[in-house]
């Protein structure tokens, strides 16, 4: 979905190695200020859900230089695009859940699971870890942690998620707008994946599925496909949307 954007066109990683060199100029300016953010920690190098409803017997350890880089709530367990988790309001499941059908509780339950558990890892840090709290509430810190985490990711195609984030450390303003302009394309573009992976009943950034609802699944992708052909309206449009359907199979060779 994110590939119409770019005209379907393969992107060169020149422009992410450039914003990777602009965060370079600028990391040292994120380093904050209170010597409390830059002490040594201990942390748990598992960052699992399962880790927070068990006690292993021999507990790994490692020692964090940065915690001010750290401290965020882990990528497995943040939910930070739902309102709810952001407003840190207690999670509940629906009223009428005992109402719903099989599918909708599914989705339900793993709604309330998200928001469960970033709930709780906030609310214990807060009680337990104080020095870890005032880090992840650092009012600056969000973005701190952005630019490091995605400046630290592999380049897998785009490089907006980066230069998303540095429009906010001072870019040029017909810069800041582009990339305003194409964050917002492409959260148009997720937000057509999530419905087309609802419809389907697929899930995560493959597109899994289990293996009793794998053809009902494929039957369900063919149809929607058929679907967004027909209503194709460009020239050439409905060649680049069926070579490029995001749940076709797809050669990885070139991705490897």
């Amino acid at each position: 979905m994110r590939r119409e954007a770019y005209q379907y066109q393969e992107q060169s990683p020149s422009d992410h190695i450039k914003n990777v060199n602009r965060y370079l100029h600028i990391a040292s300016s994120l380093v904050p200020k209170d010597p409390a953010l830059c002490h040594f920690r201990i942390r748990h190098p598992t960052s699992s859900r399962a880790i927070l409803f068990r006690r292993p017997a021999r507990l790994a350890i490692r020692l964090d230089p940065a915690p001010f880089l750290s401290a965020g709530i882990p990528e497995r367990l943040q939910n930070y695009d739902d309102p709810i988790s952001q407003s840190m309001t207690r999670p509940s499941l629906p009223e009428n859940f005992e109402d719903l059908d099989e599918t909708e509780q599914s989705r339900a339950k793993k709604l309330y699971y998200n928001r469960f558990i970033h709930y709780h890892y906030v609310k214990s840090t807060a009680e337990c870890n104080e020095l870890h709290y005032a880090a992840l509430t650092d009012p600056v810190g969000m973005l701190r942690r952005r630019l490091f985490c995605h400046a630290s990711d592999p380049w897998e195609g785009e490089t907006l998620a980066l230069k998303n984030w540095e429009t906010l450390t001072g870019e040029a303003r017909r810069d800041v707008r582009e990339t305003m302009k194409l964050d917002e394309v492409q959260r148009g573009a997720d937000e057509a994946l999530e419905g087309l992976r609802n419809v389907v009943g697929s899930f995560g950034p493959e597109d899994w599925v289990s293996s009793k609802n794998y053809e009902e699944a494929m039957t369900r992708s063919k149809l929607m496909k058929e679907q967004v052909l027909a209503a194709a309206a460009l020239e050439g449009e409905e060649a680049e949307i069926a070579l490029h359907w995001p749940l076709d199979d797809m050669d990885e060779e070139k991705y490897m």
